[in-house]
Parts: structure tokens; C-alpha cells; sequence
């Protein structure tokens, strides 16, 4: 079971590093990702009291909560962000006290640079004021001591010795009568260092504003409909399958159900990015979040809490914004020497500088080293990049597993398509009914449908919608059982009823007819025991925004196929008709798989998206699975990335948000990695005053995190409407 840990007090990849490193060591422990933008651990396997020592042991606050709780996940991710948002305004506050008493001790300092003569007293003025702005900075000395005590650096060491330095000098130089004072940098760091902290907590906020938008679709309170008909307003955490609710117009659904009164329109646009309206009434399921439109629903809970589609949505959210990217577990490995490196640096620099020319340029260039220092852009690189790429794809109804498929997303080079339901509408309607000599309509459609009515495939779904529509019984099935890449078996009214492709059927012996199909047209046989009953001829319309699909993924340089079970002249047409590089017909599931292994043996990187279940295999195989949103479970759980729009443009958006996201986590970690190796060498040998050290420090993560936000803007492929 995967748990979620909240962490306090980590403030740069070193500490990431070393709540990792703890993290990993309680026994029973598999995996652990810890997030440094989120403050959150993702750990499988372990005891949450033990993973809660772990990390109070080396200085850091945390307390557990479970990833997968059923009672309410929704609840659990607004506290968290609430805890978050607690720690902005504290930040906000710090920052603000610090430099109400910064102003005044800089005037004084400033005033002595100018010539002013100042009283004797003016001195112990400095330093008061410079104490007061470091205890209004005290989370950082606190930080830094809890490391010291279990023999342990951060970002936070750093900062406190160059300050502490800077402040014991100036302090020994006021009691002995001579020297110069540094009270003002020391106060300057402090501020600057508090000032970066607000601003960054300010712009990680807003790397996670996509995950709190989903968070407010469900509402707080729902009107439930008691026993005796009374409409009682309750706590959305009270709510339990079974309960029926009425939903005003304008009101968000507060849980999953079916609708059983009324007729309205809701949308899904906050939850799946499809802006138009779906019409519902009585029998139609409707979601958690969507928003009711003109008409008063009454609706019974099928799901409620963390059991809601909406929840799943923000635990896969979650969980890959909280996964690590393989950079960033180099720029984790590197962090975890950066702090020694950087404080032995600090020593060589002042001992070099102190032999050379004297105390007070050891003193300047050993403390602009300490706080030039920058572990944090290193921590910030690649999570607040991840995590503002993850929540710009789910505002575009586009979900992704982890950070590694996001990788692996960026580099692929083939899209393959199975035609129906991903190109196609996957809403099949039967054409003709063609039933065997002797046997009636109706009775061929009643036995096709008593076998397909437990079958998830769109095919068989347009066959039960035909017995429905034509108003005839139907009959129960037993022992159904699926034949991958041609049909369905079982038992209808004591005889062994087959219904599938007419080359199965051929292959088991039985004479099945050529029929003449159009584009688009589908035929499937239906045999009883040895007797063949008839065929059914459906038709699947093309999506009305595949053409624009194709053309935006050929636009981004990549190769597009299309592979389809139907007939190679159906396939051929359709892949004709939108532009596709390559069409394939009379595929079985095993032809897909192979495919996606001959592809990637010849070095492309291929993504598979598909919708039923004869596509799980392919879609594990790929590089990347790519499920729609109302395929099958078993593909969504196939796939790395589930689309919960059925719009085909989106796997083009997904791939151009993927490129943006790597590019922009190179960028990050080309500015950390470059900002360190410039400043640091310009500190030691005291270019860089301490002051402009520590601003530089300051900006360089709020620059991190300004480049991350850049992802909220990037444009996405349409392809033509």
C-alpha cells in the first residue's frame, strides 16, 4: 500500500535527499519519492509511525495519511493544500517583520558609508537590529541546528554560518572598539534569503493550482432525499452509495450516481476539458464535479469520496506530480555533496583570502560563498517543472501515470491507432440485419445480444442497443467467455451460441456467406451450436476531429499508423480518408503487440492508443499506452496515459505538453547547474559582495519556478478544427 507523508522543513534537494535516504531505510520499505515543490513523500511498503521516526530522526516534522483512503482522498489533498497555503502567509509574514526591521539598520549603515557621523551608541543599534531581523528569520537557525544535531547540511546551514559569521565578526568588533561592522549584510542576507522563500511558496503555489482546481469542483454540502422524502442539506462525508440526492440547476454534482428523475445537460469542462454540454436523463450516469445545468436531477450515489471518478482523477494527478524524473535523481545524487562541497569552498576560500590580505576579505569572500550557494534551483528544477506539466495535461483532460511516461512521451516517434473508438466514434449501430434462412430477425438479434450484453466491446454494445431500440425480449447468458481478436462464447437457453468475426466462425467450420461492405461497415456472424443463424452489418462513424488529430502528430514530426481488426479494404479507406502514413486491417491483438515490438526493435518509440480490451496487450507492450477515456478498464489500467476526453487531438496535445515539460526541465537544470558554477568561483574571489550573493541565491529559485510556470502558456496543437 502506497502512503502519503507530509514533510516540514525541507528547503532543498539536499534535504530531499535525506529524507529519502531515511525513508529508505525502514524496514519493509520498497520505494520512495519525495517531492520538494508538493513537501510530500510517496512511499510503498512500510509502517507509518516507523516512516514518521524515520524522518523526525534527522530534524524534519512529518505526519501520515494513506494515499488510497476510500473515505475521503478529496478531503485529504484540501488539507494539505491548506497546510501549504498556512505556510505562504507565514513565509509572507516573516518576510514583512524582517524587513520592517531591515530598512532602519540598513539607513544607519548606510548613513555611516555616507560620512554622517553617528553616536557611539549607533553600533549597538545595528547589531540589536540585526538580531531582531535574524530571530524573525529563526527558521532557518532552527533548521539549521536541528541538521547540526544528527551531523547533517542543508541550504538552511549554509545561510545561518554565513550570517552567524558575518554577525559574531561585527559583534567582536563593536566590544573590542575596532574593526569594521557587517551588522547590515548580515540583515540584508536574512531578509533576501526570506524574501526568495515567500516568492518561491508564492510561485509553487501556483505550479499547483490545476490540482486545486479539481479539488473545488465537488461541492461541500449535498441536498439528500430521506426515506420519508424530506430534503435534508448534508456534509458531503456523510454521503454512502445508495443515497439519493437532488442536484439543483447550477449545481455540482457531489458524487457518482445515476440519474433516476429529471432531464438537464451537464458539463464536464473543469474535470475533462470538453467545453460542450452532455444531455442526461432518467438511467444516465453521471460524475462527481460535472455541473448540472437547467434542470433539477434527482440522482442515486454509485460513488461517493475517495470511490468517485473525480477522486481517481486526483490520486493519479497526485501521484505523478509527487513521481521523480530521472534527472532529477542525478541532480538528487549531486545535491547530497553539494553542502559539503560548498562549505569546504567556504574554509579553503577564507584561509586563502586571510593569508593573502587579512581577516576582513576572508571574512567577505568566505561568507559571499556560503550564501551564493544555491541547492535549492537544483531541488526546484525538476518537480515544479513536472508538476506544472502534469497539471496543465489534466486541465486538458489529459492524465499521465508518472514522470516517466512523461519521458518516454517526449521521445516517441510513432503513434499507432486502433481505428475503433479512438478515430472512430466506437458507437456502432446496425446497419442490416442479414438472419439465415429459416430464422427471423429478431430471433438472430435476441441470441447476438444475450452473448455481447456482457461484453465492454463497442460492437457488442451496438448490438444490444438494437434489440432495445426494436423492443425484443432478451435472454440470459452463462458461462460468456471472450475470444481476443474474434468474438464471444457462451450458453443462451441450453445451446452454445457464438457471435464474432465471420473468418472465426469460418475457421471453426461453419459456411458464412461474403457479404459486399461499405466503407465504415462491420460485419459480425452469429452461429448456434453448428448452426449459423445469421450476420449483423454495422457502422462506425469517424470522429468528427481525427482528420485534425493526424494532421497535428504529422506536424510534430511523427509517424502515424492506423490498425484495425475489420477488413484491410475498410482500414485502407479510413487511413486514406484522414491522411495516416501507414493502414493495416485484419490485425488480431497478438498482430498489434508484434507490431509495436517490430517498430521499437527498429528503434522507434512507439505510443499505442486504444480503448478496448483487445488492446491491453499492445498497449503494455508499447513505450507508451495511450487508453480514451471511455475504453475499457482494462486499458486504462494497461496504459500510462488515459485521456478522459474522447477527442483524439489530445494525444498531440499530450505529446507537445510532454516536449515542452522535458525542454523546460533541462532549461531548469542548465540555469541551476550554470548559476552555481559562475557564482560560486565569482564569490570566492570577491567579486560578489555577501549582500548581492544572498540576493542572487534568492532569485535564482524564484527564477526556476518563474521558467516552470511558463508550461501554463505553452500552445497547443488542434490540427484544424
Amino acid at each position: 500500500m502506497e502512503q502519503v507523508l507530509e514533510i516540514e522543513g525541507m528547503t532543498c534537494a539536499s534535504c530531499v535527499s535525506k529524507v529519502e535516504s531515511a525513508l529508505a531505510g525502514v524496514e519493509g520499505v520498497e520505494r520512495v519519492e519525495v517531492s520538494l515543490p508538493l513537501h510530500q513523500a510517496r512511499v510503498a511498503g512500510g509502517r507509518a509511525g516507523e516512516l514518521v521516526a524515520a524522518v523526525s530522526r534527522i530534524g524534519f516534522g512529518a505526519h501520515a495519511r494513506d494515499a488510497d483512503a476510500s473515505s475521503d482522498l478529496l478531503r485529504a489533498e484540501q488539507e494539505s493544500l491548506a497546510r501549504r497555503g498556512a505556510e505562504r502567509r507565514r513565509a509572507a509574514q516573516r518576510f514583512g517583520v524582517s524587513l520592517a526591521l531591515c530598512l532602519p539598520l540598513l539607513g544607519l549603515a548606510w548613513s555611516g558609508m555616507a560620512g554622517v557621523s553617528l553616536p557611539g551608541w549607533a553600533g549597538y543599534v545595528q547589531g540589536g537590529l540585526a538580531l531582531a531581523v535574524m530571530l524573525a528569520g529563526g527558521s532557518i537557525f532552527r533548521a539549521a541546528a536541528k541538521r547540526a544535531l544528527v551531523l547533517q547540511a542543508s541550504m538552511d546551514t549554509l545561510v545561518a554560518l554565513g550570517t552567524l559569521t558575518a554577525f559574531s565578526a561585527s559583534a567582536a568588533a563593536l566590544l573590542g572598539g575596532g574593526g569594521q561592522l557587517h551588522f547590515a549584510p548580515a540583515g540584508m542576507i536574512v531578509t533576501l534569503v526570506l524574501l526568495g522563500r515567500w516568492l518561491e511558496a508564492r510561485a509553487q503555489a501556483e505550479t499547483g493550482s490545476a490540482l486545486e482546481s479539481l479539488l473545488t469542483l465537488r461541492p461541500e454540502r449535498a441536498l439528500r432525499i430521506e426515506v420519508d422524502g424530506e430534503e435534508v442539506e448534508v456534509d458531503v462525508s456523510t454521503l454512502r452509495p445508495g443515497d439519493r440526492l437532488r442536484v439543483l440547476p447550477g449545481n455540482a454534482l457531489p458524487a457518482d450516481g445515476v440519474v433516476e428523475e429529471g432531464a438537464s445537460e451537464v458539463s464536464r469542462a473543469l474535470l475533462t476539458g470538453e467545453n460542450r454540454p452532455e444531455p442526461v436523463a432518467a438511467g444516465d450516469e453521471v460524475a462527481a464535479g460535472t455541473v448540472n445545468g437547467s434542470g433539477a436531477l434527482v440522482v442515486r450515489a454509485t460513488g461517493v469520496g475517495g470511490e468517485t471518478r473525480l477522486a481517481e482523477i486526483v490520486r493519479r494527478v497526485a501521484a505523478a506530480q509527487g513521481s521523480k524524473a530521472a534527472a532529477q535523481r542525478l541532480a538528487d545524487r549531486i545535491s547530497a555533496l553539494f553542502v559539503p562541497a560548498v562549505l569546504a569552498l567556504a574554509a579553503l576560500t577564507a584561509l586563502a583570502w586571510g593569508a593573502s590580505v587579512g581577516a576582513e576579505a576572508a571574512l567577505t569572500a568566505g561568507v559571499a560563498v556560503l550564501v551564493v550557494a544555491c541547492p535549492c534551483a537544483l531541488g526546484l528544477a525538476t518537480p515544479t517543472a513536472l508538476v506544472v506539466g502534469v497539471g496543465r495535461a489534466a486541465r486538458e483532460g489529459v492524465l499521465l501515470r508518472d514522470a516517466e511516461t512523461l519521458e518516454t512521451l517526449a521521445g516517441v516517434t510513432h503513434v499507432v491507432f486502433d481505428k475503433t473508438g479512438t478515430l472512430t466514434e466506437g458507437a456502432f449501430a446496425v446497419e442490416r440485419v442479414l438472419p439465415a434462412e429459416g430464422v427471423a430477425e429478431g430471433q438472430l438479434l435476441v441470441f447476438a445480444a444475450a452473448v455481447e450484453s456482457q461484453s465492454e466491446h463497442p460492437l457488442a454494445r451496438g448490438v444490444v442497443a438494437a434489440r432495445g431500440e426494436r423492443g425484443l425480449p432478451s435472454l440470459a447468458a452463462t458461462e460468456v467467455r471472450a475470444v481476443p481478436g474474434a468474438g464471444a462464447r457462451g450458453r443462451v437457453a441450453g445451446k452454445e451460441v457464438r457471435v464474432g468475426s465471420p473468418d472465426w466462425l469460418r475457421g471453426e467450420g461453419l459456411e458464412v456467406p461474403e457479404l459486399e461492405l461499405a466503407a465504415g461497415e462491420t460485419a459480425i456472424a452469429v452461429a448456434r451450436d453448428d448452426e449459423l443463424l445469421g450476420q449483423l452489418v454495422l457502422r462506425d462513424a469517424l470522429r468528427p476531429t481525427s482528420a485534425a488529430a493526424v494532421a497535428a502528430l504529422r506536424e510534430l514530426g511523427v509517424r502515424v499508423l492506423l490498425l484495425s481488426g475489420d477488413r484491410r479494404e475498410v482500414a485502407e479507406a479510413v487511413g486514406v480518408e484522414l491522411g495516416v502514413d501507414e493502414s493495416r486491417g485484419e490485425v488480431s491483438p497478438e498482430g498489434k503487440q508484434a507490431l509495436v515490438r517490430e517498430l521499437e526493435a527498429a528503434g522507434g518509440r512507439v505510443a499505442l492508443v486504444g480503448d478496448g480490451l483487445n488492446d491491453a496487450p499492445a498497449l503494455a507492450s508499447a513505450s507508451v499506452g495511450i487508453a480514451m477515456g471511455q475504453g475499457t478498464d482494462v486499458a486504462k489500467a494497461s496504459a500510462g496515459v488515459v485521456l478522459l476526453r474522447d477527442d483524439p487531438r489530445a494525444v498531440a496535445q499530450a505529446l507537445r505538453l510532454a516536449r515542452a515539460t522535458l525542454a523546460t526541465i533541462r532549461s531548469n537544470l542548465g540555469w541551476a547547474f550554470g548559476y552555481n558554477a559562475l557564482t560560486l568561483p565569482l564569490a570566492a574571489f570577491k567579486v560578489l559582495h555577501p549582500v548581492v550573493a544572498a540576493g542572487a541565491m534568492a532569485a535564482s529559485s524564484v527564477l526556476v519556478v518563474g521558467n516552470s510556470l511558463r508550461l501554463r502558456r505553452v500552445e497547443l496543437p488542434q490540427g484544424g478544427e
